[in-house]
């Protein structure tokens, strides 16, 4: 990260709460805006017409990606005990957009329709770029935050924010090559994108979408079609419950024959090798030779014996029309 940028990050968070003193260190950014959000004092704590509240611009959920029947037990709750901790709402061009609070609010306007205000913390001070930080933060705390939607918000993390993958890393305790491979999913297709998106609705796991994504550029990088075989693999595993071990063998087979393919290729055929299969083909020896030049066609292997034998025959069968007799092999 850019000195400017975490300059204006910590900037960010100071103007919310200036008690709150900003470790320079990264690892630290993320516990130093929950505290700042703790740090809120009651006496500005507002009653907010639901109707004037805007959407987080920030959002990377989806609302179908909620469990609807968790919504609803979420509503009873809060139709009971109220909202125990405070929305958290920004000012920005003198309008008020969601923060914090969004699983809440959402239950709020699907189940409670006759509840017409929500208690709402304001933050007058806040930036784009620790709106999005607290945004990504609290979904990470989510078992509901997809794959897709975490990869989206740390993609933006780097392109608009200024991060690297390590720092991305560090800020949400994850792993750089975590990090990597989620990135990576959001370079396919978009009709694949939008197929796993579906199958993560319905219980496709993150790890079986890791094997997928490595599984798909694995085959397109050989030349083979990863489209087809991902779009199969996923119909195998919804229907016969394949577990990511199951979808990480094929990978690991995948490698394999691959390498073996490509040391086949590599290596030389042996004059020797040759020479034997056509004296035991054709009873013919190769010290007293008649050399014919012929262009094997490309689907022919070089290194192939059989397929040379078996075309050398045709071809002299072809040229002496078969009337010299049978040629043995």
């Amino acid at each position: 990260m850019s000195n400017n940028t975490r300059q204006k990050l910590m900037s960010g968070l100071q103007k919310r709460d200036s008690s709150i003193i900003v470790d320079p260190q990264l690892q630290n950014l993320g516990a130093a805006i929950r505290k700042s959000q703790d740090k809120i004092s009651k006496d500005r704590i507002f009653e907010i017409p639901i109707d004037q509240i805007l959407d987080n611009p920030f959002q990377y959920r989806h609302e179908d990606s909620l469990d609807n029947s968790e919504l609803e037990s979420l509503a009873h709750s809060i139709a009971e005990h109220g909202l125990r901790t405070p929305i958290q709402l920004r000012r920005k061009d003198d309008k008020l957009y969601l923060v914090a609070g969004w699983r809440r609010l959402t239950s709020i306007r699907r189940f409670l329709k006759s509840m017409t205000s929500v208690k709402a913390t304001i933050d007058d001070n806040m930036d784009d770029s620790v709106h999005r930080l607290i945004t990504i933060i609290e979904n990470e705390q989510r078992k509901d935050f997809t794959l897709f939607e975490r990869a989206k918000a740390y993609k933006d993390l780097i392109e608009i924010d200024g991060l690297t993958q390590e720092e991305v890393a560090k800020l949400v305790g994850s792993s750089t090559s975590r990090i990597s491979r989620m990135l990576k999913a959001l370079e396919l297709p978009e009709n694949l994108l939008s197929e796993l998106r579906s199958a993560k609705l319905k219980g496709l796991s993150d790890g079986h979408v890791d094997e997928l994504v490595s599984g798909y550029f694995k085959r397109q990088g050989r030349g083979e079609d990863g489209e087809s075989w991902l779009l199969s693999t996923l119909n195998q595993i919804m229907i016969e419950n394949l577990s990511i071990e199951n979808i990480r063998d094929l990978n690991r087979n995948f490698v394999k024959d691959a390498k073996d393919d490509k040391a086949r290729d590599k290596k030389p055929i042996k004059k020797w090798v040759i020479e034997g299969d056509l004296w035991k083909r054709f009873e013919v020896s190769t010290r007293n030779k008649v050399t014919l030049e012929f262009t094997l066609p490309e689907e022919i292997q070089y290194n192939d014996t059989n397929q040379i034998i078996r075309f050398i025959k045709s071809t002299l069968l072809k040229s002496m029309g078969n009337s010299s007799g049978k040629v043995s092999g």
